[in-house]
């Protein structure tokens, strides 16, 4: 009966080889089957799967998605859902990702759910703001109202700095607001905390750990005039003397709320290094940096602000510098300075291109993402140093 249903280069295919399936259990014939007719599919497949990008719809991504997902799972079931949650994530349009990263999705449906939510927000944005186009009135001129040119031009005056920030203002207040419609309309539906995210009621705290790239995203989505001028204001001498900042526990081991110490292998070399969300780069320590291949000067030579207020110089650094901790990979830019307590540090950097992350400051423990998956990793305590 299976005979029948080979058409075209699979009934070749049986005919020539009908002698070496003729006794042949029927597991063993379809696994020779597969074999000849799906080799190099799982790889084409993973390709097709990590080059995936929402090209249309959010509705039409979502189908392409799930379709490529189900078929990696008829090979494989053997993966973490935040593996397809996080590539769902990724292949979003840049808008619709950025408002459905904040949100954490715990799952893949939720995100679709929020993606296609936020879409048919930004969509309806874009048409209650657009403008009908105007074709200019006619303009008729008699000779009664033509009048001498002036003895001496009179230069056009040059537009302020002022007007420049009033309309980049003006254009960014267009994105955030659509940002903080789709925000209070989903945690509203669910009944979340506008704050952390979590379930709201009368008795209602929020708790002392969270994902720390939401924060630092919602304080900037929500800023107010005055701090978004004060920002814009220190952006701008940032830029100008290409400053980074280092954090005070990094420079004289004093404690703090939001550090952590791993213990790790940069390039082979045993080394102590501090995540620290207070320092705005990665850093590795001059003298340790001696025993270390690939240092490169730096494009644009920098300027490091201590958080006692000394500056620092910085114009090396090693690129994608490999380093392993507890059995996991990484390679990290390691902008190159006198340290004196640890040997190395990662920064706002390294915390920015692995979220989102789980962080837990008081268990010394996170969670981060990377291209195989969640890794988790645990920092030493006290009693280990």
């Amino acid at each position: 009966m299976a005979i029948l249903n080979f058409t075209g280069p699979a009934a070749i295919w049986l005919q020539s080889v009908q002698r070496k399936v003729a006794g042949l259990a029927w597991e063993s014939f379809t696994a020779l089957l597969c074999t000849r007719f799906g080799r190099d599919k799982h790889q084409f497949l993973i390709r097709q799967f990590y080059a995936i990008k929402q090209t249309d719809s959010v509705a039409e991504f979502i189908e392409r998605f799930e379709t490529l997902m189900n078929h990696m799972m008829s090979y494989s079931e053997l993966r973490h859902p935040y593996f397809f949650l996080t590539r769902f994530i990724e292949g979003l349009r840049a808008d619709i990702r950025a408002v459905v990263l904040i949100q954490r999705p715990p799952d893949l449906d939720t995100a679709c759910s929020l993606a296609l939510l936020q879409e048919e927000v930004a969509d309806g944005e874009l048409v209650k703001h657009a403008a009908p186009a105007r074709s200019p009135a006619p303009r008729f001129v008699t000779a009664s109202t033509l009048v001498a040119p002036p003895s001496a031009a009179r230069p056009s005056a040059p537009t302020t700095s002022a007007e420049d920030r009033r309309g980049t203002e003006a254009a960014r207040a267009g994105t955030e607001n659509n940002k903080i419609t789709a925000l209070r309309s989903f945690r509203r539906a669910r009944g979340l905390c506008f704050k952390c995210g979590e379930r709201w009621g009368k008795e209602h705290t929020c708790p002392s750990t969270v994902q720390m790239h939401v924060v630092e995203e919602l304080l900037e989505l929500f800023a107010t005039e005055e701090t978004r001028s004060e920002v814009d204001q220190d952006q701008s001498t940032l830029d100008e003397d290409n400053l980074c900042t280092i954090s005070k526990q990094a420079v004289d081991r004093s404690s703090g709320p939001r550090v952590m110490q791993l213990h790790t292998w940069i390039q082979g070399k045993e080394m102590s290094l501090l995540v620290d969300s207070g320092s705005s780069s990665s850093f590795v320590d001059l003298h340790m940096a001696a025993h270390l291949s690939g240092v490169c000067k730096l494009p644009k030579a920098c300027r490091v602000k201590v958080a006692d207020g000394s500056v620092l110089h910085c114009d090396n650094f090693i690129p994608q510098c490999q380093w392993s901790t507890q059995r996991h990979e990484f390679f990290t830019d390691f902008k190159l300075l006198s340290l004196g307590v640890y040997d190395a540090i990662l920064g706002m950097d390294w915390l920015k291109k692995h979220s989102p992350m789980q962080i837990d400051w008081e268990a010394q423990h996170m969670s981060v993402t990377t291209e195989q998956g969640l890794v988790d990793l645990q920092a030493v305590t006290k009693q280990q140093h």
